[in-house]
């Protein structure tokens, strides 16, 4: 007998194959993403002027568009009024050189009993005008960065005699650049200082007007302590003269500022 040994297992073999390697982690990469521009905030130079002055700034209201539609009327039934008021007295003052003293004191009656309401014309413009300044003035519809005063000059300076026509035309350029340069979004950057020729034309109407009023109550004064009946009427003409011309350029300085009123209303539509 011989000995055989086993043969070979022609069948799948029962040993586990080793398990395939893993494949090796990819290496980690890192990107950073754009980042955009800071957008700078302005929000700090809301109310700062350029000579260090704070202004209290108020949001937007719609009673800034009432006030300004109030203005231009009213500004313009004051050029009316002053328009007639120069009528009247250059039509005296004919008739105190003409020596008509009947017909002087017949219309002088007249003008009394009559035309005194357009004397508060102006007045109620005037202080309508102001309001209207000084919203605008402290709103978030200017860039306060171009003020050169605070806001107490801004307004009281129309107060101060024969000086509220430089301190107002300061303010009327101010309160122009302001607005223009908001619209444009430019709250910073170099200050234009210039005058914009609507605000020169009123500044050389007004100047005048100012002075016709100062040498008005020189007059005055000679008027109620006159030396003597003949110095009396020379003086009489005189003043009616120059208070017609005063009431004229009065008629046109309204007219020009209503313009300008409406000019810088333009500039805070949004």
């Amino acid at each position: 007998m011989t000995y055989e040994p086993p043969s070979t297992p022609t069948g799948p073999s029962r040993v586990a194959a080793a398990p395939a390697a893993p494949p090796a982690p990819a290496a980690a990469t890192f990107t950073l993403a754009p980042v955009a521009p800071a957008t700078p905030d302005r929000t700090g130079l809301m109310g700062l002027t350029s000579d260090g002055n704070r202004v209290k700034v108020r949001p937007w209201s719609r009673a800034n568009d009432v006030l300004a539609r109030a203005t231009q009327p009213l500004l313009g039934l004051t050029a009316v009024a002053e328009l007639v008021a120069a009528a009247v007295d250059l039509t005296l003052r004919r008739l105190v050189a003409t020596r008509d003293v009947e017909e002087f004191v017949v219309l002088r009656a007249l003008v009394d009993q009559f035309l005194w309401p357009i004397t508060y014309v102006l007045p109620g413009a005037f202080v309508v005008f102001l309001v209207w300044l000084h919203r605008l003035w402290t709103s978030d519809r200017s860039a306060h960065n171009v003020y050169t005063r605070s806001t107490g000059i801004a307004v009281g300076g129309w107060f101060v005699p024969v000086a509220n026509v430089v301190l107002g035309a300061y303010a009327l350029r101010d309160l122009w650049h302001g607005t223009h340069n908001a619209r444009r979004g430019v709250h910073d950057g170099p200050v234009d200082r210039s005058t914009p020729r609507l605000v020169t034309a009123w500044w050389l109407v007004a100047l005048p007007a100012v002075l016709c009023a100062v040498v008005e109550r020189v007059l005055r004064v000679g008027l109620s302590a006159p030396a003597s009946v003949e110095s009396l009427l020379p003086t009489l003409e005189l003043y009616l003269g120059v208070k017609g011309v005063g009431n004229a350029l009065i008629a046109g300085a309204a007219v020009l500022l209503a313009l300008v009123v409406g000019r810088i209303t333009a500039f805070t539509r949004r």
